[in-house]
């Protein structure tokens, strides 16, 4: 089985994707959000996006587990220069 979240990109309409995150749910919750970035945002911009879970700001080298993420959740994606929002 594998271990996704969503992703909406708000600029592209809104069209959910799905992420493949890890096939395994240790895995997957012991995926960190640094990660997670590299599997949701273009290899430039990692460091110019914040990520957020239920109003938590995800920090980098927390695990999907530490914040409670599980399979098929949401994940919000903020853009720091332009602050374009995802969802």
């Amino acid at each position: 089985m594998s271990f996704q979240i969503y992703f909406t990109d708000m600029r592209h309409g809104l069209e959910r994707r799905t992420v493949s995150v890890a096939n395994s749910e240790e895995e997957f919750r012991n995926t960190t959000v640094q990660e997670l970035k590299r599997k949701l945002i273009p290899e430039d911009q990692p460091e110019d996006t914040i990520l957020r879970y239920r109003f938590n700001t995800l920090e980098k080298n927390h695990t999907l587990g530490f914040y409670g993420i599980k399979h098929e959740d949401h994940i919000f994606a903020e853009r720091r220069r332009s602050m374009h929002y995802l969802h």
